[in-house]
């Protein structure tokens, strides 16, 4: 509500340099997602709902550990 006029887009990341994740693979229904890097750190993000548009963009992308 208002927040979206406060964004600032920081960075934009390539599918090769980084992948937003759920780490429980839609198991749980939470509000946590990862932007993990090549490296193998990650960023956690926290959503404002539970199983909100990005968790469903996630979850319908094949897995990366599959």
């Amino acid at each position: 509500m208002g927040r979206e006029k406060h964004l600032q887009v920081v960075a934009r990341l390539s599918a090769a340099e980084a992948a937003l994740v759920d780490p429980f693979s839609g198991e749980l229904e939470t509000r946590m997602l990862l932007i993990r890097f090549q490296d193998g750190s990650w960023l956690r993000v926290d959503t404002e709902e539970l199983r909100n548009n990005l968790h469903l963009y996630v979850l319908r992308q094949p897995s990366a550990d599959n």
